[in-house]
């Protein structure tokens, strides 16, 4: 398994005037909070997805990313091993636990709107570098009746890794609203990702965390 060492991460642009408008800081700050995420099944079958920071030692991913792990969740930009805290099937959301301080975090932010602009990056189709990809909130109240929840769809492309990777408010503050849990594919050129609500997120997280404290 190749554990990623360099400190020097860089962004594929996949959206046409995304180098243009998304400022190199908030860049740096993305790559530095989204991690990328390997897992070993009884199989042994390597799986990836991918995570952000959401305090010094902990990071929210996708459940299904770390479900089935059996071997050691590696956190693959810094080598670390990471233990799974705690995770909730119906969201798809996990918290996982790294045993060492990490510099920079993401900050929960409030529900965004009806068609606010984001952005999302996350570690995808086994690149070594993350990706980011703007788009737009399509519905912040997707109810699936399978699962009895609402979800929220965003319009971008998420391909195999995407999971678990966080999708930013495209604003100065770029605060996450959202984790990647899975993909739409409504036509050739329509694509649109899945996540829980950011109240759900939130709600997620600050249960996980005050129940560690």
């Amino acid at each position: 398994m190749k554990v990623i060492t360099s400190s020097l991460i860089v962004a594929i642009l996949i959206f046409t005037g995304c180098s243009k408008q998304t400022k190199e800081k908030d860049i740096s700050h993305m790559t530095a909070v989204t991690v990328r995420i390997a897992t070993t099944n009884v199989m042994g079958e390597t799986g990836y997805g991918s995570g952000v920071y959401i305090a010094p030692q902990f990071i929210v991913t996708a459940n299904h990313v770390v479900d089935d792990s059996t071997g050691p969740i590696i956190i693959m930009v810094n080598g670390l091993t990471a233990i799974k805290i705690s995770g909730d099937p119906k969201l798809d959301l996990a918290l996982l636990k790294v045993f060492k301080d990490h510099s920079e975090y993401a900050t929960i932010g409030d529900e965004p709107s009806l068609y606010q602009e984001c952005v999302s990056f996350s570690y995808q189709c086994a690149f070594e570098t993350p990706t980011l990809t703007k788009g737009l909130i399509q519905d912040n109240n997707h109810f699936i009746p399978s699962r009895e929840l609402s979800y929220m769809r965003y319009s971008a492309n998420g391909w195999f890794g995407c999971s678990g990777g966080g999708v930013f408010v495209h604003n100065k503050d770029g605060k996450l609203v959202l984790i990647s849990i899975s993909q739409r594919i409504y036509a050739p050129s329509v694509h649109q990702v899945l996540g829980a609500q950011t109240k759900n997120l939130q709600y997620f997280v600050n249960s996980c965390l005050c129940y560690i404290k």
